[in-house]
């Protein structure tokens, strides 16, 4: 299995593809654990080829809401394959684009390898989504 279809997986299994297949446009997850930071998710874009949504974790810093991170992730539902496209942090400002047009392709692996850990981590918090629109 390719680590697309891996982190595809993991996001049918936090429950991600059930929220947008009832046509749901935002979700949060629930976590049982206090203190753990819920992770939101936004459809962005949809058509009958792609998906791309937005999953971000936000924390207060210094009176300030921050996202850490915010990833734009495409979903391809007919190869049942995810990966990363942009990553995002406030505290300390950082934006990273793989590009459409002329994607970075090293970029993109290492952002997919990086957003698999991180939904590796929220799986293991127990997180779990709830619609909320």
């Amino acid at each position: 299995m390719s680590r697309q279809e891996n982190l595809y997986n993991k996001l049918r299994y936090i429950g991600v593809l059930e929220a947008i297949s009832k046509g749901r446009n935002k979700a949060v997850s629930i976590v049982e654990e206090p203190g753990l930071v819920p992770l939101h998710m936004t459809v962005l874009y949809r058509d009958d080829q792609c998906i791309l949504i937005s999953l971000t974790q936000f924390y207060e810093r210094h009176s300030k809401i921050c996202a850490d991170p915010e990833m734009t992730v495409r979903l391809d539902p007919e190869q049942e394959e995810a990966y990363a496209l942009t990553y995002h942090q406030t505290d300390p400002s950082i934006y990273q684009k793989v590009g459409l047009l002329n994607p970075n392709m090293r970029l993109r692996r290492v952002l997919t390898i990086y957003l698999n850990k991180w939904i590796t981590k929220v799986i293991d918090q127990g997180h779990s989504f709830k619609c909320i629109s």
